[in-house]
């Protein structure tokens, strides 16, 4: 009796597991045919053995007519080659790969159209998968992007090759000007910069700045205007210079430095100096005998001009 009992168990289990296969297989088709990503199955010389909707859509042409054909046959003739090295990578024993290719879309046209696809390839039980995404708008946008850049690049350094022109003159001016200029920093109150006529200046006057007028510019916001300003010289007794000064803002309206001035005026004051003392001693010297001759000529104009003294006041005017 027990001999011809059968188990249910094992009559049962093998049509569970075949329904159950049958429902992954099923599943797996949908999942495949129905994904948004282009979707290829190819055997390792890249034959295509399925694709779903979405690849039959993105090369133009039925899904199930992409069976059988070669995958490079959708690679334009330029990537070709290098397309053909990567394939023979991944069956050499890659286990996947990356890259960008241009592919030809069948959409009627002779020779097709062409796009950018992004390929991811990877190795598989019996061949390799593969997913394709059209990525021609990207590809666009990051040559859009550095075009723009280049441009940008071109204009900034176009830019710089023009300020480092203007600062080339701008410095050329400033070290041949016939007169010192100085920049004070603001903060640490040195010197940044001064052209070769400051340099002498400051030389004379011992690099001293203790009397140029930085403090009052900087601290005060006074604006100084040829301010004659002396130095104790030992051999020129006193050395004299003009100086003009005011600050210097940034774009901020902050306070950064101050810009002085200085013109050596230093034989200018001589010259004026003994022109002074030439006329003063000129009238002192002049003083009396310009006295006489009024006095002779104010005898004279009194009546002596009748006597005979005439001669003797006459003699004393010439």
């Amino acid at each position: 009796m027990r001999a011809r009992r059968a188990s249910p168990v094992t009559e049962v289990e093998p049509d569970l597991s075949r329904g159950a296969v049958a429902a992954e297989q099923a599943r797996y088709q949908d999942l495949f045919e129905f994904a948004p990503i282009s979707t290829l199955v190819t055997d390792s010389d890249g034959v295509i053995l399925e694709a779903n909707r979405a690849a039959g859509t993105l090369l133009g042409v039925p899904s199930p007519s992409l069976v059988g054909k070669p995958i490079s046959a959708f690679v334009s003739d330029q990537h070709r080659k290098h397309f053909r090295s990567m394939l023979l990578g991944l069956a050499r024993g890659g286990s996947s790969a990356e890259w960008e290719h241009e592919l030809i879309r069948n959409d009627g046209t002779p020779d097709g159209s062409v796009f950018d696809a992004q390929l991811n390839a990877a190795s598989a039980a019996h061949g390799l998968r593969w997913a394709i995404q059209d990525v021609s708008e990207r590809v666009v946008s990051e040559r859009r992007l550095r075009s723009l850049a280049s441009t940008l690049e071109e204009r900034v350094l176009e830019r710089t090759a023009e300020l480092e022109r203007e600062r080339a003159n701008l410095d050329a001016v400033v070290e041949q000007a016939p007169i010192g200029i100085v920049i004070l920093d603001a903060a640490t109150r040195r010197i940044v910069r001064a052209n070769d006529e400051a340099v002498r200046i400051l030389d004379a006057i011992h690099g001293s700045t203790d009397e140029l007028p930085f403090e009052r510019v900087l601290v005060d916001g006074e604006l100084v205007l040829e301010e004659r300003v002396e130095f104790p010289h030992a051999e020129l007794g006193l050395f004299t210079l003009q100086v003009s000064a005011a600050r210097v803002r940034n774009q901020s309206g902050r306070i950064v430095s101050a810009v002085a001035t200085l013109q050596d005026i230093t034989e200018i004051e001589h010259r004026e100096r003994a022109e002074r003392e030439f006329v003063t001693n000129a009238a002192h010297e002049l003083q009396s005998p310009v006295a006489a001759i009024v006095s002779a000529a104010e005898v004279l104009q009194a009546g002596a001009k009748d006597t005979v003294d005439r001669d003797l006041f006459l003699g004393h005017i010439e």
